[in-house]
């Protein structure tokens, strides 16, 4: 995909349902941005001219806000889904639709205003049947949806597929026209209690992707365990006067107070990491590991 583009922060609506999770959101906007980038291949080879897609925004409306975000002069399609037994509705914005019938005609068109005519929406029929193939194979990495067009209606008043203040998933997906970065819109509206059993699969995914990419092995992890690193062990230490230590002599025994049960610890980088206790291994000194060095904590109590 292109450059994103600065988007005004969503203003949250407390009288929607909140069963959109952050993973859901994840995995919505994956599949539509691998739509969106089969799309700017496909429309810039249909139409010899350079478009891009440059954002794709998931988020959580009332059906309401998602009608009123296409009004007359809008382009409205219907999809169905077998599986789940629903319908989802795409809208091309006014100004969206009378630019995607620029393209289609080679020419200026100005639908703004007016409802479009049939032969307007039968045009952009052909062209949304290519969208919903897209966007349909790259669900179906995650969810067998065999999503379809269905029909589309001239004038947005004449689809109404849920109740105004029922919850959709509302994905936008902007793309930009040729050198002019002129901007047009695809709107997607999935009705919530449909596409729930999708949302969850998508979070179950999201979740065990991000387990698993904590736990895998990168290049870079690779070269940075074959990284050495200093180490050493620190006897229990104490204070004792000036005075002593300036009178000690050969074979006399320091005492110093400490349970002979305290460890030593064995640090890495001077970070101190593990208790351990020292033995002699051969001609060696070995450092067996006792338990992990709680920082922040005194060394020996």
């Amino acid at each position: 995909m292109g450059e994103q583009t600065v988007r005004e922060p969503v203003v949250y609506d407390f009288g929607v349902s909140s069963r959109l999770s952050r993973e859901a959101v994840l995995g919505m906007r994956k599949i539509h941005a691998a739509a969106a980038d089969e799309l700017e291949f496909a429309l810039s080879r249909a139409f010899g001219t350079e478009i891009k897609a440059t954002s794709v925004e998931v988020s959580q409306v009332r059906y309401e806000a998602f009608v009123a975000m296409a009004p007359t002069g809008s382009y409205h399609a219907v999809m169905t889904s077998p599986g789940l037994g629903g319908q989802f509705q795409a809208a091309l914005d006014p100004e969206s639709t009378s630019r995607m019938l620029g393209l289609v005609f080679n020419a200026k068109v100005d639908s703004t205003g007016r409802e479009l005519s049939i032969v307007d929406a039968k045009v952009l029929d052909s062209q949304f049947k290519g969208f919903v193939t897209v966007i349909d194979r790259n669900f179906n990495q995650y969810y067998a949806l065999d999503l379809q067009f269905s029909r589309s209606m001239v004038s947005p008043k004449q689809i109404k597929i849920i109740d105004d203040a029922e919850p959709v998933v509302l994905v936008e997906v902007k793309f930009s026209i040729g050198v002019e970065k002129i901007d047009f819109r695809l709107l997607i509206c999935y009705p919530q209690d449909v596409v729930t059993p999708v949302l969850v699969a998508l979070s179950d995914i999201e979740r065990a992707s991000a387990s698993e990419a904590l736990t895998r092995t990168s290049p870079i992890q690779k070269s940075l365990m074959s990284v050495r690193l200093p180490v050493s062990v620190r006897l229990p230490s104490w204070s004792v006067d000036a005075e002593v230590i300036e009178s000690m002599e050969l074979g006399d025994v320091l005492r110093t107070g400490l349970p002979s049960n305290v460890s030593p610890v064995l640090s890495v980088a001077g970070r101190s990491l593990l208790n351990v206790n020292c033995f002699a291994s051969g001609r060696r000194v070995a450092a067996e590991v006792l338990g992990i060095h709680q920082s922040g904590k005194a060394d020996h109590e």
